[in-house]
């Protein structure tokens, strides 16, 4: 038998226990937080498939509704966090006859002085990049996710998020292409897909720059703009500006 890929294969297994390992044991006693949003709204939608074929239909929509748990905990005496998410989607309209739970942003990672870094399946920087301007977010025809591309939720995503400087914060996600469905053509490398973003935020002023490359969709919008799958670079400039403590005006600027 050759021991050296016995060693190796057992090292492998004992370097994936650690962090989750350590995250239990450091602190046994850091509550997690519990977190949900019901969205249900009665809706009247008007179908148009031609002149003679036009349905009014009223429906009741659940609109991303969702709960989850996230926390951290402190890594010994490290000065590291360990920081996690598991968050799953629901249909509360059709109940089990909807589409079940699904899963949502979900991670495990680190965060020190240094930054943070995640690793899971959650929406990568560009879609992140949107901030509030979004103001029908969740619904079901009014999304953004339904006119513009880059409006992904990624698997098997990589992200790493720098400290504030300046006010500005820099995300840069990496994709591996093997078996991954968000990255066009797929591929082998660690870093098959990319997605990254700056972002400044303040009381009054939102300002974000996000790029895609080698992304493509994993939604077809609703708009004839392309099917999923079929865009993979992007560039996207958001802005917010609040006037008053109830007006705020916001825009987006996308090339694709």
């Amino acid at each position: 038998m050759d021991t050296s890929k016995k060693t190796m294969k057992t090292s492998k297994i004992l370097l994936l226990a650690a962090l989750p390992a350590a995250i239990m044991a450091a602190n046994v006693q850091a509550a997690p937080e519990v977190y949900g949003k019901l969205n249900v709204s009665l809706q009247q939608e008007t179908q148009d498939a031609g002149a003679s074929n036009t349905q009014d239909n009223w429906k009741l929509e659940s609109n991303a509704s969702r709960v989850g748990v996230k926390g951290s905990a402190d890594l010994g005496n490290t000065g590291l966090k360990g920081v996690y998410k598991l968050e799953y989607g629901t249909d509360v309209a059709n109940g089990d006859g909807g589409t079940g739970w699904t899963s949502r942003n979900s991670y495990l990672g680190v965060q020190g002085s240094w930054g943070t870094v995640i690793g899971g399946k959650f929406d990568t920087p560009t879609k992140e990049a949107q901030g509030k301007v979004d103001l029908f977010n969740d619904y079901q025809w009014a999304d953004i996710t339904n006119v513009i591309s880059g409006e992904n939720r990624a698997s098997q995503i990589i992200m790493y998020s720098a400290p504030k400087m300046g006010g500005v914060v820099m995300n840069v996600a990496v994709i591996p292409g093997q078996s991954s469905s968000t990255v066009a053509g797929g591929g082998e490398g660690p870093a098959d897909g990319v997605s990254a973003s700056a972002v400044y935020d303040t009381d009054n002023l939102y300002l974000a720059a996000a790029i895609d490359s080698d992304v493509s969709d994993n939604v077809a919008l609703a708009l004839p703009t392309g099917n999923a799958g079929t865009e993979k670079n992007s560039l996207r400039l958001v802005g917010q500006f609040k006037a008053t403590s109830a007006i705020a005006l916001g825009a987006i600027l996308q090339r694709s």
